[in-house]
């Protein structure tokens, strides 16, 4: 969904989620005619999203029908992301904006049905998802810095399995660890770049070492995804196969 079409969905939202309202919606020829300023692409997206449905039909001529749309139960879940704004606008530190928001996304996400968690989540703003993502990034890695100071494999595999097996909730797919990896390359990307003199932002705490620990932890957990039922120990075995047998190619690749 893009900014303009997040902006009016939301707006819709806000107006109808509340009240239980029923909007009245031309149709022609079976074509959506959209609703005020809202267009027949949003509503019919919104429709496919699951966050409205047509109730019922009124005739009007062998052209037009009247279609009654109201707010589905996934719509109205939207409700409570109305004090997101506020929160964020809270009268303390950025980061504890961001923690709070994105803790608050993740208890609205943990009662919806995993299946519509993604339509849900299209609905945040940049800052909104921006809040989510460093509260799942904190809750995934908070157990690490409790960790004592040796560690091995198998502790990254500990948490992989703590945080349960593929499909257990919107957080255990391969799709979600990929979005992780994905931003933790993004950041490593930053930092390279920031080292290098080709950014304006400030170097982080950690810098290239820190984003590469990051990107390597997500890579592992998508690696522990592929093996439910497994105990930490055992995935350690299998990744250790693997990365010997990656190693010895990587040796014929460079010519050493």
């Amino acid at each position: 969904m893009d900014i303009l079409h997040k902006f009016h969905a939301r707006e819709l939202l806000t107006k109808f989620c509340g009240d239980k309202k029923v909007i009245g919606v031309q149709y022609y020829s079976g074509r959506c005619l959209g609703y005020l300023s809202y267009s027949a692409e949003l509503l019919e997206q919104m429709i496919e999203d699951g966050l409205l449905y047509s109730e019922s039909t009124i005739y009007v001529d062998d052209d037009n029908d009247i279609h009654l749309i109201k707010v589905t139960e996934l719509g109205s879940t939207f409700g409570l992301l109305l004090d997101l704004a506020v929160m964020l606008n809270s009268p303390t530190s950025y980061e504890t904006q961001l923690m709070s928001t994105g803790k608050m996304i993740e208890a609205i996400f943990a009662k919806t049905k995993q299946k519509d968690v993604q339509n849900l989540f299209s609905l945040l703003s940049t800052e909104e998802a921006e809040a989510y993502t460093l509260f799942c990034k904190h809750f995934v890695f908070q157990d690490l810095s409790d960790d004592p100071p040796v560690l091995s494999l198998s502790s990254m595999f500990e948490l992989s399995v703590e945080l349960g097996v593929n499909g257990d909730d919107h957080t255990r797919t391969n799709d979600y660890v990929l979005k992780k990896c994905m931003e933790e390359l993004g950041e490593l990307s930053l930092e390279v770049q920031i080292e290098q003199g080709l950014s304006y932002k400030e170097q982080g705490a950690d810098g290239v070492a820190g984003e590469a620990v990051d990107l390597a932890i997500c890579a592992m957990d998508m690696f522990a995804l592929q093996y439910p039922g497994m105990s930490a120990r055992e995935i350690e075995q299998e990744f250790i196969g693997y990365m010997n047998k990656k190693l010895q190619k990587w040796r014929t690749v460079v010519g050493k």
